[in-house]
């Protein structure tokens, strides 16, 4: 079964900052992708929106313009790292759950 990715080009990025009103913002980028302005700009647009920020790499190498923007505890950032990275089939979910906690968020439906 192939897996399915949502897609957001970078200059789809200025447009989104203006909209998006998000409690918290999860950015993957695949261990070959160059983070570039763009990406860091809208990272740092929705710190400053007290937006919870998680932008990860595939791969462990150190990024200092990555955790400069990410304002979640590094332990998490490791965290959801592992779970991108996971084959687990509920890798998926732990990974929207864990997140949810770090934004302040519950994924249990409402009452």
């Amino acid at each position: 079964m192939a897996a399915s990715h949502l897609s957001i080009q970078l200059d789809d990025l200025s447009g989104l900052a203006g909209a998006l009103s998000a409690r918290g913002v999860l950015i993957h980028l695949s261990a070959a992708a160059d983070h570039h302005d763009d990406v860091l700009n809208f990272a740092a647009e929705m710190v400053q929106r007290r937006t919870a920020m998680a932008l990860l790499r595939d791969d462990d190498s150190a990024d200092d313009a990555l955790g400069r923007v990410s304002n979640l505890p590094p332990s998490t950032l490791r965290r959801l790292r592992a779970l991108i990275a996971s084959d687990s089939p509920t890798a998926a979910s732990a990974l929207i759950d864990q997140f949810a906690l770090a934004a302040g968020l519950s994924t249990e439906p409402a009452q």
